[in-house]
């Protein structure tokens, strides 16, 4: 921020965004730069294609690769090396921007604390002996003994930072002054705290505040204290720190529309500045959205025309703003610096790396040729499907009964090289993963699994493979050989279903067997169906369709989603919790199923499983969650389930800007009629007393009991305080009317209840529920059945709101 003669920062930010000019000189550098760069890569290009194109006969292939292979290792490394610094200096300069963000951040949260932390203190001064003398004082103006005493407690009192305080009489009358106050402050602007709050600049920040001293409900008078900020957090929040000798931070707060008033800053001389606008050239400054309460970063010139960064958000909920910006130069200097020597290295490391490419893989590459010519002249003509792969595991050689087995000819494995791991079977490719995680061991491995054709159909393969070693012990790759066992594969499987069948058998004495014949199209069921569902004695045939109809809509989908899953192949079987339709209602039971036969192309051709009834298990369930969130002898919402809605009423109202109360009720009285009359009537007490309040309240709104005789209830989305204290009051007069037993006795009881309010008194679950307990205790000390609002505000038994 500058003088009201300077020119102010312009908004480049989320939302009036303004055009930001940047630093020309550095721009054109950073073009010249990329242009050399793309200009040696493209060069680079033209070489490596002028190399692959040559076909000497006096060069080999392996002198072909290798002059290939330096060619792009140079291209590639320098066209990384553009778009690496295209893409870096972007990530760089928005972590700076992260940083002064930061530091904002931190600077205003320590201000913040600190206000507040003037604040607590100035409030301790009003002690009850502080109040014992003006009540003298006001009686006797002229009493010196009552003075002197006034004097003695607050210099027991004072702490670092006092300045001031004097004290008034309940009749305005001034009956007391200690310290010196500031008479002519540079600035004074509002603060939002509980009680009228100032914040003045007199060569630092002061504290002013006006307190009204009550002793019980009576206020006996008022003071008023100046208390100076710790010069030691004003210097470290005005500190440059790392950033450089440019930053300025800036603290202002609206004035009227339009305008504001800003504490001293550095750029403007250490001047405060009055009455300034709040945009320049048609858009906003960055401050102006801070005192709105949002916060962001923005970039914009100042007054020398400089390109500035400026992180801006609110000092908590204090009304204020706070702004802190960096020359542009100076923050982004850093980055620039480290980036722009990597140009300088990459020759040397390029030349390096070719040196060494062509020196290690020219032998190598000359060695695999002479062994891939032996290999070629055996695996060719082998039966089973065979092939090389090399330390990377890439394809090296593929044999041509590839065809014969999977369907694919050579050049299609040898042109994608992951089509080797995509044809397994879906249910077998994580042990084929695991496998290949072996892939550098020096031992023989051997699996079997299953693959997917060309044409679609399965295939078992018997899976070998063997490493390969250079004489130098040299990892070069594995020899793989796959032969077809799908026959044998098949009399297994037949063989391991009929033993299924038979442990299915031997343990469905307590469930009820289905079986379903897919092609059929029909499901066929036990005799303890029948018994489960209430039906006909004996085994029951029916179409998949009318099982689905008995199943509760909620779950049908999933179901048939399950089972089709598991017959297409993509789960080894399924398992799910259904409510099926029965005479005496809806029962729960555990459906499960599998497939048991394919076909020569694998799809499904038969299902079996199992049908279990779990009604009690689910009930049991639902009662343990429903008491894990409940009271049991009030049946209302427990403290867990409270705090759970509040969280998200809290959030809900945050969002939309509303309000939330809280009210913390307790009722008097009910320790004596729990007593006397025996826990039974104190627990039909507690009941009625929760009947009346849920009638006083909406049904959106939430009556909790947390404990004893103490119950929460909170309101949502109210358009005022007094929609709360409204509904405080019915409640309050509903429970002070008379409880009358079953035997003509009545019992009377009254509540103290204690409000607070979202935002104003808490953000939190836990901050609500403090500050509405300790106004209801207030409102027990002020002789009970009234209703305390958290800071002050009360309503009596004749239910007129006052000022406490």
């Amino acid at each position: 921020m500058q003088g009201a003669g300077d020119s102010e920062w312009v908004d480049a930010g989320r939302d009036e965004p303004a055009v930001a000019t940047v630093d020309r000189t550095k721009s054109k550098q950073m073009a010249e730069q990329s242009e050399r760069v793309s200009g040696a890569g493209s060069a680079v290009l033209r070489w490596v294609r002028a190399i692959a194109g040559r076909r000497s006969p006096d060069m080999r292939d392996a002198d072909r690769i290798g002059y290939v292979a330096a060619g792009v290792v140079v291209a590639v490394g320098l066209l990384g090396l553009a778009g690496g610094f295209a893409i870096l200096l972007p990530d760089g300069k928005e972590a700076m921007e992260g940083r002064l963000a930061l530091s904002l951040e931190r600077r205003a949260a320590a201000l913040n604390t600190e206000i507040r932390s003037a604040w607590v203190r100035s409030k301790a001064l009003g002690t009850p002996a502080i109040c014992q003398a003006l009540q003298q004082l006001a009686t006797n103006a002229h009493d010196g003994r009552a003075r002197g005493r006034l004097a003695d407690i607050v210099r027991g009192l004072r702490s670092p930072g006092f300045t001031a305080v004097a004290f008034r009489s309940a009749a305005g009358v001034e009956v007391g002054r200690f310290g010196t106050f500031v008479a002519a402050p540079a600035l004074a602007v509002p603060v939002r705290l509980s009680t009228p709050s100032s914040l003045l600049w007199d060569d630092g920040y002061v504290l002013r505040t006006r307190i009204e001293l009550v002793d019980g409900a009576r206020v006996v008078g008022t003071m008023i204290v100046d208390w100076r900020l710790d010069p030691a957090v004003v210097g470290s929040v005005y500190r440059p720190g790392r950033f450089g000798d440019t930053l300025d931070f800036a603290v202002c707060s609206s004035t009227r529309a339009g305008r504001m008033d800003c504490f001293p800053i550095h750029s403007a001389g250490g001047r405060v500045l009055r009455d300034l606008p709040d945009r320049v050239g048609g858009h906003f400054i960055p401050m102006r959205y801070a005192l709105d309460g949002k916060s962001g970063v923005a970039r914009a010139r100042d007054y020398r025309s400089v390109v500035s960064i400026a992180a801006y958000q609110p000092i908590g909920t204090l009304g204020l703003g706070a702004v802190l910006r960096l020359d542009a130069d100076q923050l982004y200097a850093p980055i620039v610096r480290r980036m722009v020597p990597v140009l300088y290295v990459f020759p040397l490391l390029a030349l390096g790396a070719i040196l060494l490419l062509r020196v290690r893989t020219l032998p190598f590459v000359r060695r695999m040729e002479e062994s891939e010519e032996r290999f070629r002249t055996m695996a060719d003509y082998t039966y089973d499907w065979e092939y090389w792969r090399g330390p990377s595991c890439r394809i090296v050689y593929m044999s041509p009964s590839c065809e014969r087995i999977t369907g694919y000819t050579q050049a299609e494995f040898l042109a994608d090289p992951g089509l080797v791991e995509r044809i397994v079977h879906p249910d077998d490719r994580q042990q084929v993963a695991t496998h290949l995680a072996h892939y550098r061991d020096d031992t023989n491995h051997s699996l079997d699994f299953r693959i997917i054709t060309k044409q679609g159909s399965v295939r078992w393969l018997a899976h070998s493979c063997s490493p390969i070693f250079r004489a130098d012990g040299e990892f070069r790759g594995r020899r793989v050989s796959n032969h077809e066992i799908t026959d044998r594969k098949r009399a297994e499987e037949e063989l391991a279903r009929a033993k299924e069948r038979l442990e299915l058998a031997l343990e469905a004495s307590s469930l009820s067997m289905w079986e379903y014949d897919i092609r059929e199209g029909l499901v066929v069921l036990d005799e303890h169906w029948a018994e489960l569902v209430g039906g006909a004695p004996g085994e029951t045939v029916v179409a998949p369709e009318e099982l689905v109809r008995r199943v509760h809509p909620e779950d049908a989908s999933r179901m048939v989603r399950a089972a089709a899953a598991t017959i297409r192949g993509g789960a080894a079987f399924f398992q799910e919790e259904l409510r099926i339709q029965c005479p005496e209602g809806w029962k729960w039971i555990l459906c499960s199923g599998k497939v048991d036969a394919r076909d020569v192309d694998g799809r499904a051709v038969r299902m079996v499983g199992t049908n279990r009834d779990i009604t009690q298990h689910k009930s049991a369930e639902e009662r343990i969650h429903h008491w894990a969130y409940f009271d049991r002898l009030t049946n209302l919402p427990n403290r867990r389930l409270l705090e759970d809605r509040l969280q998200q009423l809290l959030v809900q109202a945050r969002r939309k800007r509303s309000l939330v109360a809280l009210l913390f009720i307790d009722l008097d009285r009910f320790k004596p009629i729990n007593d006397v009359h025996g826990h039974e009537v104190g627990d039909w007490l507690l009941q009625a007393a929760a009947d009346r309040m849920l009638a006083c309240v909406r049904q959106s709104d939430t009556v909790a009991r947390i404990g004893g005789d103490e119950f929460v209830a909170v309101l949502s989305e109210i358009h005022g305080v007094d929609d709360a204290l409204s509904v405080a009051e019915k409640i309050r007069l509903a429970l002070a009317e008379p409880f009358v037993l079953a035997d003509g006795r009545s019992l009377a009881v009254s509540s103290s209840i204690g409000v607070a309010f979202y935002p104003a008194h808490g953000r939190g679950p836990r901050d609500l529920l403090r500050h509405a307990d300790e106004a209801m205790y207030e409102a027990k000390a002020g002789g009970r059945d009234a209703t305390v609002v958290f800071g002050g505000r009360s309503v009596g038994g004749d239910g007129d709101p006052a000022l406490a």
